[in-house]
């Protein structure tokens, strides 16, 4: 059961060498069948009703075996709410932010933020994936599955690759459009890429919109998650911007947008 069902995911995943010697103690033990997303997706819920100190503090991490090592991402939900506080912050008016986000709750949130300094390992957003995140995979690194009713859908590469992906792919747009708000959103990214250890690991998990996805397709006669071509058609539209071709970079950037309006319409149906 996934309780955020509306929610993918970004993730980075570092090798446990890469982190301190207590976090490496409190980690070496967990299993990688845990409940992890589970007990994350319990967790937020929690706090989006009602906030708690003790909660939003929690600390645990999602875990996975590659190449004979262990890769661990933390999912700090009190970096996340910072994080996300900030963003809100700084695209808000001041005088409105106090009557969403109490003083009191504000310091709560942010009292460690010097002392710790610490990146959140997972980005996330809702309803629709950013383009930004399908140009850092590639088709063949999609893994779909589905055990009893619950249905995933996630890419997984190695980190390095992802930069040189993200990297080509800025140099790309900043030479077809200049700087601007689709440059930016890519530099952002890469930056937080950056943070990380180079032998790390990227998953993109569609999460809870695994199922919209695929409810989508289908209504639309095709054959559900398979068919769903979103990081083809981004390739191929930074492809075509390379070569010059802006008519074809506009036709798979659009197959691209409609696809999502799509399944961003069940949000108007909640």
């Amino acid at each position: 059961m996934i309780l955020t069902p509306y929610v993918a995911s970004l993730r980075i995943y570092e090798p446990l060498e890469s982190f301190d010697f207590d976090s490496q103690l409190r980690w070496v033990e967990t299993s990688e069948s845990a409940p992890t997303i589970r007990q994350e997706s319990e967790n937020t819920i929690y706090n989006s009703i009602s906030f708690n100190r003790w909660h939003s503090s929690q600390e645990g991490v999602h875990l996975i075996y590659s190449r004979g090592k262990k890769f661990v991402c933390p999912w700090s939900l009190k970096r996340r709410a910072i994080l996300a506080m900030q963003k809100f912050n700084e695209s808000t008016p001041s005088s409105i932010t106090p009557f969403f986000v109490s003083p009191e709750l504000a310091s709560i949130l942010s009292w460690d933020v010097i002392e710790n300094n610490a990146v959140p390992h997972i980005i996330s957003a809702r309803w629709i994936i950013p383009p930004s995140w399908f140009t850092l995979f590639r088709i063949e690194e999609r893994l779909i599955t589905l055990q009893g009713t619950a249905l995933t859908c996630i890419y997984r590469t190695d980190l390095a690759q992802a930069k040189v992906r993200g990297i080509e792919t800025h140099k790309i747009v900043k030479r077809a459009f200049g700087v601007g708000s689709i440059e930016s959103e890519i530099a952002e990214l890469i930056d937080w890429l950056n943070m990380f250890d180079d032998d790390s690991l990227i998953e993109l998990d569609y999460g809870g919109l695994a199922p919209f996805v695929e409810k989508t397709l289908r209504l639309n006669h095709g054959v559900g998650l398979l068919e769903d071509s979103s990081v083809n058609d981004v390739l191929a539209s930074i492809t075509a911007l390379a070569n010059g071709d802006g008519v074809s970079a506009s036709k798979a950037y659009s197959r691209l947008l409609n696809r999502w309006r799509l399944i961003a319409q069940f949000e108007q149906a909640q």
